[in-house]
């Protein structure tokens, strides 16, 4: 025990230990205590315990139930499955309307997208998104007004034009719309 102070000298001859030690412990020999308490004082704000034992063992993880698991796969299997079949009536032009919808927009953002960046469009639809409700709400009243103006007027158009190829218009003939 040439190695130790006379601090730890005085304490191992003392036989006076920690309250976490005890004569009756597992350590056989005074030099088995003194590494043990030397190794204590030497951690961090002299702790006498490891962290594990000061904050406790790792939180258990709950799993989540089976039949949940399997639900959620079901449910996206059935979403992935109508998406496909809608894309499917899409591509084989069942639903006109549809079809040419799809392509004027993904053709609108195509063009759009050759002109500006993919950062620059983001930034232009959130701010699109963020101010367009605000100033709506502002002006709700006129807004809609003026929104059915040009719905009326757009009805009217397509009524003459269906009138002008196809010689006939349901609409004028309902006496719907009176063109002006």
């Amino acid at each position: 025990m040439d190695f130790m102070d006379i601090a730890d000298r005085d304490f191992l001859g003392s036989r006076e230990y920690n309250d976490d030690i005890n004569n009756d412990s597992e350590f056989d020999s005074d030099f088995e205590h003194y590494v043990l308490l030397s190794a204590s004082r030497r951690r961090l704000f002299g702790r006498k315990r490891s962290l594990h034992a000061i904050l406790g063992s790792p939180p258990r993880l709950s799993s989540l139930p089976e039949g949940l698991v399997v639900d959620i796969v079901f449910s996206i299997t059935n979403l992935l499955n109508q998406l496909l079949i809608t894309f499917g009536l899409l591509a084989s032009g069942h639903d006109l309307n549809a079809f040419l919808l799809v392509t004027v927009t993904l053709g609108s953002i195509s063009i759009i997208d050759s002109f500006l960046s993919a950062s620059t469009l983001f930034y232009i639809g959130t701010l699109i998104l963020l101010t367009v409700p605000a100033a709506y709400e502002r002006t709700e009243d006129i807004v809609d007004i003026l929104i059915h103006k040009a719905l009326l007027e757009l009805n009217i158009r397509y009524a003459e034009l269906m009138k002008k190829f196809f010689g006939y218009s349901q609409q004028l003939q309902e006496g719907c719309i009176s063109p002006e």
